[in-house]
């Protein structure tokens, strides 16, 4: 979900929390505020636990990432696309750069194209490793 320019976020309350806990903390610490308003431990909690999440949605982001690359490297570099009249007879197919092609254009699909198997690719390469 994205933020609303305006209106606070996550990580603007997430800061707030962090400020008001080591801010109170370090008074009551000092002896200026009330003894029960010590939250280091929670403070160090809270500040461990945003850690780890933003660790865990790098690793999902580059993760991501790499699934698409992967999925981008199987696309064809040609494509057949089918021109003339196709009632009349007359029709013929052209093999284009997919850059070539347009809305509106009748392309021909087949299974397995001309997408060469992993192992038979040098450009195509498995990406997949055990992270943890």
């Amino acid at each position: 979900m994205k933020s609303v320019p305006g209106q606070p976020g996550m990580m603007l309350l997430i800061g707030l929390a962090i400020s008001v806990a080591f801010t109170s903390s370090w008074g009551a610490s000092l002896g200026v505020l009330p003894h029960n308003l010590d939250f280091w431990w929670e403070l160090a909690l809270l500040i461990v636990i945003m850690l780890l999440g933003h660790w865990i949605e790098m690793r999902s982001l580059a993760q991501t990432t790499s699934a698409l690359d992967s999925l981008a490297a199987l696309l064809p570099d040609e494509a057949e696309r089918v021109t003339g009249d196709a009632g009349g007879g007359g029709e013929r197919v052209d093999t284009v750069a997919p850059s070539e092609l347009r809305v509106g254009d009748i392309v021909i699909v087949r299974p397995g194209g001309n997408v060469q198997p992993m192992e038979s690719s040098p450009t195509v390469r498995p990406r997949w490793t055990n992270r943890w």
